[in-house]
Formats: C-alpha cells, structure tokens, sequence
C-alpha cells in the first residue's frame, strides 16, 4: 500500500479525521488500534469498519504506511541506525521495521540507505 498519511485528514468523517491525527501524533510511539478508537470515542470494530468504507485501508495498514514513510524519510536523511529508527518510528525491533519496510518498497533500509550514498542523493 503507498500510503498518503494526509488523505485521512480530508475525510468526510470526523471520526477518521480524528483518529489519523492521533495516529500522526503517536507516529514515534507504539500503540494499539484499540487505544485510538477508545480516545475518540469509539469502538476497534467501528473504526475498521469506518477506516475500511472511506480510505479502503484497516487502521493498522494505514497506521503502519506513515510509520514506513517516516522511517524512509530518517533512513535517506538521517545517519540514525536503523535499529534506533526502527525505535522512534514505533516498530518493536529493527526486524520487525525491516520486515515491512522490504514489503513496502522492496528492498531493505540498509541497502535503500546504501544506494542514496552511492547516487549522492540527500
């Protein structure tokens, strides 16, 4: 999924809006989809359920892409580790962060990292 963390913001739905604030406010923190829909006021099924009717995406996938473009961002722009990143972006361990960072954008942060160098590119 390429995940635009700022469609959530234009949804019709407060409840959507709301909850992807929260999820960009706690993008450096892990967290549950449980406490975000209890901090707006409703239940994990209901948000799945709104979450899947107007962005077409569960909570976690959406919740997920902005932690990856996050965690891209401070792999092509930072010289953080990739365990550290994997840390401020709310990913468990660096395998876990490595594990969906190669599923999102097919290939690893290390090498994302080290083809940025090669190309200068920053």
């Amino acid at each position: 999924m390429k995940n635009d963390s700022e469609i959530g913001l234009h949804c019709p739905d407060r409840r959507v809006v709301n909850a992807v604030g929260l999820m960009r406010q706690r993008t450096f923190e892990p967290g549950s989809i449980a406490s975000i829909a209890q901090a707006i006021g409703t239940t994990e099924r209901e948000l799945t359920r709104l979450f899947r009717k107007h962005l077409r995406v569960a909570p976690l996938q959406y919740w997920r892409g902005m932690r990856l473009n996050t965690a891209k961002w401070m792999v092509v722009n930072s010289d953080r580790s990739i365990t550290q990143i994997a840390y401020e972006c709310g990913f468990t361990d660096s395998s876990h962060l490595i594990h969906w960072f190669k599923r999102e954008y097919n290939v690893t942060p290390s090498k994302l990292r080290r083809l940025q160098s090669d190309f200068g590119v920053h």
